[in-house]
């Protein structure tokens, strides 16, 4: 029997953010909001294009605070559950609020 070398462990995959499995539903949400607003990134004029830069700068400290805390996510009674899902409904109104803006 081959042995496995002691610095890697089997069946262990990276935590991907791309993934669905264990992630809160206000999570998807607010990640399929942004996913659409990216794709028409292109058109916004300049001013509009610094407010995506923000949002998306705000967008990744949210997504790294998911990554940290995933392993805490899963009881949706905890308290970093409870951060992360006000986090993300500032995240979605925000994007709303933007959307409407570009519109305009």
């Amino acid at each position: 029997m081959k042995e496995q070398p002691m610095n890697e462990t089997p069946n262990v995959k990276p935590v991907d953010m791309d993934d669905n499995v264990n992630k809160p539903s206000f999570y998807e949400t607010l990640k399929q909001k942004r996913d659409e607003l990216r794709l028409q990134s292109h058109l916004f004029s300049k001013e509009a294009q610094h407010s995506w830069s923000q949002l998306e700068g705000d967008w990744n400290k949210l997504s790294t605070r998911m990554r940290e805390r995933q392993g805490e996510l899963k009881d949706s009674s905890s308290k970093v559950y409870d951060e992360l899902k006000k986090m993300a409904e500032d995240m979605k109104d925000r994007y709303e609020k933007f959307k409407k803006d570009i519109k305009h």
